[in-house]
């Protein structure tokens, strides 16, 4: 997964970042969630490590969607 604060640390180290491969930029182990975590649990994750958005995986660590922190905050979850 490439994240935004990724993107922003490769642009940080050289001024040609867009030349840099993906895996040495991307999160190798992102933060997660899975589709039946209760939304506050993955709100408190997001707060904990400053992130905006959650990959939601199966049981099988398949990629089934994505969550966002103002997606929750309309919801009322957060």
């Amino acid at each position: 997964m490439v994240t935004a604060g990724d993107l922003t640390a490769a642009h940080g180290k050289t001024d040609h970042f867009l030349d840099i491969p993906v895996t040495e930029v991307m999160t190798r182990t992102p933060k997660t969630t899975t589709p039946t975590e209760i939304a506050g649990a993955a709100v408190r994750v997001m707060e904990q490590h400053g992130i905006m958005a959650l990959p939601v995986l199966d049981g099988g660590r398949k990629l089934v969607g994505m969550v966002h922190l103002h997606d929750l905050m309309k919801a009322g979850a957060a």
